[in-house]
């Protein structure tokens, strides 16, 4: 018969243990690993796993999904700049003023984006089979929130910047700003009438955990408040670590 040995320092084990002869090795082994995993998160990006440039000691990202991600929270900027812009030439034209064409060099390694009217990187387009798309990135995705805000909700980009604009450019709720995404259209499931704009967060774990249920945030709140082991116990009772403050 196989003598039952821990896998760490050799010792025979006691009968219960499948592994380790006892909680000091099991430890030891467990912070080692913790420790490694620690060390792999420092050196990996957080985003395409891959290993992060020299230098970039706290950075939770390496340089190129950085760029991503930063054109990710630019894109709604970008379009209201492209708008803004957009609106000063038509009053312009209206107003009967001649307006010259502008004539731009670009270089090698760079596209004519339609859309920004800039000259970007062919990396930031997209390539469709033979031939590279005619938006960059950031365009491509603010003409794609565009597209859907009018098929599935019913709403234009300015008068999604409207109500942007009313709620202070925040959630409704929690008033966080949008950083990485676009505020979401909120509605009514059972009529489709449209409430306002929530981030991802309070859109889809708060009232989608709720299921859109007005009775259940209220309880939800009163228990929040109620602290009821008081009436239980008799006194306010706190976990290990914790202390009364008066």
């Amino acid at each position: 018969m196989t003598a039952r040995v821990c896998k760490r320092c050799g010792d025979p084990r006691p009968p219960g243990r499948t592994t380790y002869c006892g909680d000091e090795c099991a430890a030891v082994v467990a912070a080692g690993r913790n420790a490694a995993k620690a060390k792999a998160r420092l050196a990996a990006c957080l985003r395409c796993q891959g290993p992060k440039e020299l230098g970039s000691r706290g950075r939770k990202y390496c340089d190129e999904c950085r760029r991503v991600i930063e054109d990710q929270s630019s894109s709604h900027e970008r379009e209201r700049g492209r708008r803004r812009s957009a609106r000063v030439l038509a009053a312009r034209a209206e107003a009967g003023e001649r307006l010259a064409r502008r004539i731009v060099d670009i270089p090698d390694g760079f596209k004519w984006c339609a859309r920004c009217q800039e000259a970007r990187p062919i990396s930031s387009f997209v390539k469709h089979k033979s031939r590279l798309s005619s938006y960059c990135k950031p365009c491509q995705r603010s003409y794609n929130m565009e597209r859907r805000l009018r098929l599935t909700f019913g709403l234009t980009w300015d008068e999604y910047d409207f109500l942007l604009g009313c709620q202070g450019g925040v959630c409704a709720i929690c008033s966080g700003r949008p950083r990485k995404y676009a505020l979401a259209v909120d509605h009514d499931h059972k009529t489709g009438e449209i409430r306002g704009l929530l981030c991802s967060r309070c859109n889809h774990k708060l009232l989608g955990s709720a299921n859109d249920d007005p009775a259940r945030l209220r309880k939800a709140a009163d228990y929040l408040e109620e602290f009821g082991p008081r009436e239980v116990f008799g006194q306010r009772r706190f976990i290990p670590g914790f202390k009364e403050v008066s």
